[in-house]
């Protein structure tokens, strides 16, 4: 199968005889195994004044294809929904995940597949609903992927910048 970046596939090109992945491919044909891609980010390699046509170069090796997943948007906290975000926020906190290929864990250098998802959240002002109570809110600001070997606790900040890990019930043993 030809693979190339004007197909509109999105995913990630792995060698699969040393199961690294090649970054900035322009095209590929996994059936013959010859692919031609960048030797450093070409954006970067661009504003820089570097002649993109110096850093290509070709391969040949076996190749494997893995699939971009399509992570959802996440929505605007409204008044309304205040108390449904806190509790989607608890649900990301940290729990198990499907190792789904593709999913690498967020640890710099670790291509592990991703076991375990923990949420860093931050806590906002809170408001006065409809009915006079005061609700707690909060937003998730990031979510990362671990493998076992490298898990770390869920963190949140508070209003005055603080950060503290949160206990959570479920973890890697």
């Amino acid at each position: 199968m030809r693979l190339d970046s004007h197909s509109g596939m999105r995913g990630m090109l792995v060698n699969a005889d040393t199961n690294q992945p090649i970054r900035w491919a322009i095209w590929a044909d996994t059936d013959t195994g010859e692919y031609e891609a960048f030797r450093a980010d070409p954006e970067i390699a661009e504003r820089l004044g570097v002649a993109l046509a110096s850093l290509r170069y070709r391969g040949r090796a076996r190749l494997r294809f893995i699939p971009a997943r399509v992570q959802p948007t996440p929505k605007p906290t409204d008044q309304r929904d205040a108390s449904e975000s806190m509790r989607e926020a608890k649900l990301l906190w940290a729990k198990p995940i499907i190792v789904v290929p593709g999913q690498e864990c967020d640890e710099r250098y670790c291509h592990a597949l991703a076991e375990w998802r923990t949420a860093m959240e931050r806590v906002i002002e809170p408001i006065v609903g409809d009915d006079g109570k005061t609700y707690k809110r909060s937003i998730v600001t990031e979510v990362k992927n671990w493998c076992p070997k490298h898990y770390r606790y869920p963190q949140r900040v508070s209003l005055r910048g603080v950060e503290s890990e949160t206990v959570v019930t479920a973890r890697p043993q």
